[in-house]
């Protein structure tokens, strides 16, 4: 699991692709990525950031897990204009409990 920071700018979307990296070397479980700190995103970094992490993941056969809660502020919807990459969930428990279908660990991560 990755928690993105509060201010998502290039040095934090660096390090989100840095975590990401790592747990993929480690693991072929499905990542979850948990925005609901996020509350402000620099425009340049909004529409890729998680769309880098999407193919990375994807090139590993591996499912990415958003976390967006309900109650997140807007400027996280910039993030997730390439919705179709990636699972969306309301919250961080649903998506650690989502068991894959079939691949990764049986706990669901």
């Amino acid at each position: 699991m990755i928690r993105a920071r509060a201010v998502l700018d290039a040095a934090a979307a660096a390090d989100l692709r840095r975590q990401t990296r790592a747990l993929l070397a480690r693991s072929g479980d499905p990542i979850v990525v948990d925005l609901t700190d996020v509350r402000d995103v620099e425009p340049a970094v909004a529409p890729g950031a998680l769309r880098d992490l999407a193919y990375e993941a994807g090139d590993a056969d591996v499912d990415l897990r958003v976390v967006r809660g309900p109650g997140a502020p807007s400027v996280s919807r910039a993030l997730l204009v390439d919705g179709a990459l990636f699972e969306l969930y309301p919250t961080l428990d649903a998506a650690l409990r989502r068991r894959s279908d079939g691949a990764g660990s049986p706990n669901g991560r």
